[in-house]
């Protein structure tokens, strides 16, 4: 303090970690850096040269296209990559049939729209992170006491949400007085499960838990829906929950499918496959889950990178392709009007080495970031 004031110790600057280390590109390992991930699931991240002493995290791509329905059984019995992974999973005959993958993520999610018009449907939009996924409700199953057997097996006290609202119409808030509603049983004919073609189905009264929906002690009207130890129960939108993704089976089309329905080798054989059904026979789908990776590289083209820089993104592009086994790979250079300028594939060196031939000039372009990331993720779907 004052004019003898002293550091009690000598103030050094932080040393900056591997300080020691130089950049090889030809003993350096590729890294990839998660920065951010969009609402549907699809990581952003960089691609960087680093110290093989640094410790990162692994950067999970989603798998391209592999269904479990078309995997042999004997590969389910050696594992999936769920397991090895160590992720909360459980697989489920449902009354379809099809034997799938539920996941459960860890993560809460409230329900977005306004006070009364919830948008439950964009609860699958959470769970487009795995191939064909969707947030499971009860018509999945032939009884609830199915679906909560389900649920039980990943959450014995935290309810998990479902894709059921309250109609848009009935603006009632929530009774502040903490009286429940007179007639349960007509009011409870104003919710309904919701589907993204639009069509809505009724909650039948036996799914609901003992003394709801109930609509009161909350500060927001309980316009959706959760499935709790005892059956159903409604909650405000806002109210922050799990949710539970299935996924393998296209819910629109109500039957397996594979990525590409020209692979499918109903329509290939249909003389040798026509006692099976769409969907299990995928000729494009040999390999286990986990094998091969999707990476969307977006190229920066703009005038900021120069003739020399250009040419470093591209071998840097072709480096990282190269170190990692069995990548489908594509490509979007940033420009005025930004395309798929590489389609999805697992492209050989001659081929990667001739697109990129094609497009050694440098454009000296836009940054139109938003557009690109737009087409990327239309890509991955």
């Amino acid at each position: 303090m004052g004019n003898n004031a002293k550091f009690l110790r000598p103030i050094e600057e932080k040393s900056r970690r591997f300080h020691d280390y130089k950049m090889d590109p030809r003993k350096s390992p590729v890294k990839l850096r998660l920065e951010k991930g969009g609402f549907d699931g699809i990581k952003i991240g960089t691609a960087i040269y680093g110290d093989k002493r640094e410790l990162v995290p692994y950067l999970c791509s989603r798998q391209a296209g592999v269904y479990f329905e078309t995997i042999k059984e004997g590969d389910k019995q050696q594992g999936t990559l769920l397991e090895e992974l160590k992720l909360p999973h459980q697989f489920v005959i449902e009354k379809d049939g099809y034997r799938r993958p539920y996941m459960y993520f860890g993560t809460v999610h409230a329900v977005e729209g306004t006070e009364f018009d919830a948008k439950v449907t964009d609860l699958n939009k959470f769970c487009d992170i795995l191939p064909d996924g969707y947030a499971v409700s009860q018509e999945d199953f032939e009884s609830e006491a199915e679906f909560r057997k389900v649920v039980r097996n990943f959450s014995l006290i935290v309810p998990v949400r479902v894709s059921a609202r309250r109609d848009p119409r009935n603006t009632n808030k929530a009774n502040t007085e903490c009286k429940p509603e007179e007639d349960l049983r007509s009011y409870a004919k104003s919710f309904y499960h919701a589907r993204e073609d639009g069509k809505a189905v009724e909650v039948p009264y036996e799914f609901w838990t003992k003394g709801y929906p109930k609509n009161m002690c909350a500060d927001k009207p309980r316009t959706t829906v959760v499935l709790g130890k005892e059956g159903y129960l409604d909650v405000p939108a806002i109210a922050r929950l799990p949710v539970i993704c299935a996924f393998g089976t296209n819910q629109r089309e109500d039957r397996c499918e594979c990525k590409n329905p020209d692979t499918d080798g109903k329509r290939m054989y249909p003389d040798r496959y026509w006692n099976v059904a769409f969907g299990m026979v995928c000729f494009y789908c040999d390999s286990v889950p986990g094998e091969s990776k999707s990476i969307m590289f977006i190229l920066d083209s703009s005038g900021s990178v120069g003739q020399h820089g250009w040419s470093q993104i591209l071998t840097f592009m072709e480096r990282v392709i190269n170190s990692i086994d069995k990548v489908r790979s594509g490509a979007i250079i940033l420009s005025n009007r930004p395309v798929i300028n590489l389609h999805f594939g697992e492209h050989s060196s001659h081929t990667l080495r001739a697109w990129m031939n094609q497009n050694r000039n440098w454009l000296h372009a836009s940054t139109k970031v938003a557009y690109s990331l737009h087409l990327a993720r239309n890509a991955f779907a």
